[in-house]
């Protein structure tokens, strides 16, 4: 299986592309939702898609940086999948985002919304301040895997 991970810390996307890769499949990866968004539309053959819920947009200003990680633009890239056709899992440790992180849980565990699924790492709820360092990567791959074969 061909999956396309869009994640934009370096450490995550390490470990990602090592738990997919020793599970078999193909990993590509970008780093924003620009990217993965022409990722998505253009690349031949992609499976799945494991998506972080905050990305940066990779639209870069004047200065030439890029607006930081801190809108749930994974969300739009989920839709992006949907509208291809491509099943799509957001493997995230958001809860330090606070509130911008609390409707989307909301959303994911509303029965309407069975298109949107969220993976999240253990999380301490008490400390939004804190991003865990590390994801539930094995999760997010066995829950797009499902996703996949279900499709067929």
């Amino acid at each position: 299986m061909r999956i396309l991970v869009v994640e934009d810390n370096p450490a995550h996307m390490r470990v990602a592309v090592e738990i997919i890769e020793s599970a078999g499949h193909e990993v590509l990866q970008e780093t924003d939702f620009v990217h993965g968004k022409e990722a998505l539309r253009s690349l031949p053959q992609v499976d799945g898609v494991i998506t972080d819920l905050f990305i940066p947009d990779g639209v870069f200003g004047k200065n030439g940086v890029s607006k930081e990680a801190d809108q749930p633009r994974g969300l739009g890239l989920v839709l992006v999948a949907k509208l291809c056709r491509i099943p799509c899992v957001i493997c995230t440790a958001g809860y330090h985002h606070g509130s911008k992180y609390n409707w989307i849980c909301n959303l994911s565990r509303d029965s309407s919304f069975d298109w949107l699924h969220l993976v999240d790492s253990l999380a301490d709820p008490e400390d939004y301040e804190i991003e865990s360092q590390e994801k539930d990567w094995k999760r997010a791959l066995n829950t797009l895997v499902r996703l996949v074969e279900t499709k067929k």
